[in-house]
């Protein structure tokens, strides 16, 4: 319940634990092991506190778009593309959860 801030230039590509688990599982599975990096789409903290909201339908949250946080903590995860393991739509990891 209440306000909270979504910061709109804060950029970020977690993924929830649950995907992470999966992919790990994919690596092995794959014989796949060193320094890789792990990560979903590329989304701003506003954005992705918006789909959480709908997905699980907090109707008594507001979110603000707030601009004055700024950064990108995105990941490149192209190597792990090249080997053929995709991460899941955040959507989905999402209604996983639910």
């Amino acid at each position: 319940k209440g306000e909270v801030n979504g910061f709109s230039e804060a950029y970020f590509s977690g993924i929830t634990t649950n995907e992470l688990s999966k992919i790990l599982l994919r690596l092995c599975n794959k014989k796949i092991f060193g320094i890789l990096h792990i990560g979903g789409e590329r989304i701003s903290k506003y954005d992705l506190l918006c789909r959480i909201k709908m997905i699980f339908e907090k109707d008594d949250v507001t979110i603000k778009k707030d601009s004055t946080v700024k950064y990108d903590r995105s990941l490149d995860n192209s190597r792990l593309k090249s080997i053929g393991i995709a991460v899941a739509p955040l959507e989905k990891q999402l209604i996983e959860l639910k």
